[in-house]
């Protein structure tokens, strides 16, 4: 299991110890802003972040457990926004670069089969911005963002050779970030945004979306887990809120 942390502005990240439940600090270069990071094995740590007073987002991969650090990917005017991993190997990474003419943002998608030490493009550039992404498998994916400038979502659906954009979220209303989703078979998938007081689940690959009521108090939370397509989490506010029949109703 891959455990993404975001939204980390330190200069350390703190690794788990298994063996006595206890955090140590690690050294990580200095001057950039940390958004999340994927634990790929107990050596192995990719972390995407970016620099301080400058526009260029990086990857960052460890092999000795934080040790030492290299830079495997980078991109300028840009930022990573999500990473999903498969296994240790194969996971993608999606982002956005800003272009002053004609002054858009423009999503992209890559893939390493290394284990980060490389990636490379498994997507054109698209316009709009992409928040988050989850792989069923090589061959079934989704990811979700915002279409730049239109205030609306839209979906990305992964067919093993390509990605095919869905310029609308049939069902959805939601004029908002679509912060989490997690798609369980390329069928069943739900949707979280930032600020509305609802889920949205779809059961026909996301050709049309049906809301649920998550009671947050103060919108729907930053972020979403599942271990199976009954049981998950959302960490909302002050919240911590949890479904065990697939998003159809939630409770804290």
């Amino acid at each position: 299991m891959f455990f993404l942390v975001k939204y980390i502005r330190l200069f350390l990240i703190a690794l788990i110890s298994i063996s006595n439940a206890s955090w140590e600090p690690v050294a990580f270069p200095a001057n950039v802003h940390l958004s999340h990071v994927n634990y790929l094995s107990p050596d192995r740590i990719l972390v995407f972040a970016k620099r301080i007073n400058n526009t260029e987002a990086l990857a960052y991969l460890s092999v000795d457990s934080g040790s030492s650090w290299q830079i495997v990917s980078s991109v300028s005017e840009g930022k990573y926004t999500d990473s999903h991993f498969l296994d240790s190997q194969t996971g993608w990474l999606i982002g956005h670069s800003y272009n002053p003419f004609p002054q858009d943002y423009y999503y992209f998608v890559r893939k390493t089969i290394d284990g980060g030490f490389t990636w490379l493009a498994d997507s054109g550039w698209g316009v709009g911005v992409l928040d988050d992404i989850h792989m069923v498998s090589t061959t079934t994916g989704m990811s979700v963002g915002m279409a730049s400038g239109l205030a609306t979502s839209f979906i990305l659906k992964y067919n093993g050779s390509s990605w095919t954009e869905s310029v609308e979220l049939n069902g959805v209303n939601i004029y908002d970030e679509v912060l989490s989703s997690v798609f369980f078979d390329g069928v069943r998938g739900i949707i979280l945004s930032e600020t509305q007081d609802s889920v949205y689940l779809t059961i026909d690959g996301g050709a049309k979306w049906f809301s649920r009521f998550v009671p947050t108090g103060y919108g729907s939370g930053r972020k979403m887990h599942f271990i199976d397509a009954n049981h998950g989490w959302i960490i909302a506010g002050a919240k911590f809120l949890r479904t065990i029949d697939g998003g159809n109703s939630w409770s804290d």
